[in-house]
This record gives structure tokens, C-alpha cells and sequence, in this order.
């Protein structure tokens, strides 16, 4: 089985490094669509307009929920804005290659 072509890889030492659980699994999910940007940039086989959406993805807040299991936390906005977006996306841009916001 060539598992290196089938499944998205993440760089063991830019996780390492990350402190927050939502950090890692925001990590995970941007690294996977940049993953995907830089492979079909080159290779083709994707429109432009899908391509860019793996340049610059975007999720909405009940899908954001899901993927960090807080559907029913943080009800406040503010502290999931801190909690799960800011604190979380300032630790992956000073901590690994990606420059996110």
C-alpha cells in the first residue's frame, strides 16, 4: 500500500510544538487544504476557483464547531472567538510554517 499518496501528512515537529487542542486540530484541517492547494497548483486536474479554496479555506461556525467538539460550549461568541479561533490561529502562525488568519 503507498500510504504517502493516499493520505494527507503533517509535519510531527510543527504539531509537537503546538500546545492548544484546537490549535492542532485547526493545525490538521488548514495543512490538509494547503496540502491539497500545493498539489493540484502544480498537477492540475482542479478548476482555478477550487484550487484557491484550498489556497484560502473557508468553513462555517456550526462546521468549526463540529470539528473541535464544541457544538454545545462557548456559547458566548466572544470566548469562542478567543478560545477556539484567535488564541489557537496565533499559536499555529508562531509555531509552524503556516501563516494563517
Amino acid at each position: 500500500i503507498n500510504l504517502k499518496t493516499n493520505f494527507t501528512q503533517h509535519a510531527l515537529s510543527e504539531i509537537s510544538e503546538l500546545n492548544s487542542k484546537y490549535a492542532i486540530i485547526l493545525y490538521r484541517w488548514l495543512s490538509m487544504n494547503y496540502n491539497q492547494y500545493e498539489h493540484y497548483s502544480v498537477k492540475g486536474g482542479r478548476r482555478e476557483e477550487q484550487v484557491e479554496n484550498y489556497r484560502n479555506p473557508t468553513m462555517s461556525i456550526r462546521e468549526l464547531r463540529e470539528i473541535t467538539d464544541t457544538i454545545d460550549e462557548y456559547q458566548d461568541f466572544r470566548n469562542f472567538d478567543k478560545w477556539i479561533l484567535k488564541n489557537p490561529l496565533d499559536e499555529i502562525t508562531a509555531q509552524t510554517s503556516l501563516q494563517v488568519t
